[in-house]
């Protein structure tokens, strides 16, 4: 949405052991990171006040998140992501 007022996340790591970043909006910063944990990751994402967001990820995702509904078409799940807090969640392999 305009001035980042609400943002769409569909994380795709595949093969990347660890990944760290930060993303500088009109709202404030977008942290975002991940780690290797077992076969997949586990990722941290933390939104700025006043910018809530959508998560896409596959069905096999474990997220104690707030589910959207209906899933998308194509089989994504899709949860809330709540705006000035830290999510965290767990992608499968290779997603």
């Amino acid at each position: 949405a305009p001035g980042f007022a609400r943002v769409q996340v569909r994380p795709q790591l595949g093969d990347l052991p660890d990944l760290e970043l930060t993303s500088f909006t009109p709202k404030g910063r977008i942290h975002f990171q991940s780690r290797k944990q077992g076969d997949g990751h586990q990722v941290r994402l933390t939104l700025p006040p006043g910018c809530e967001g959508e998560l896409l990820t596959p069905a096999e995702a474990k997220a104690d998140l707030t589910p959207l509904a209906p899933d998308r078409a194509d089989g994504l799940k899709r949860y809330r992501l709540p705006a000035g807090r830290e999510s965290v969640f767990w992608l499968p392999p290779g997603r």
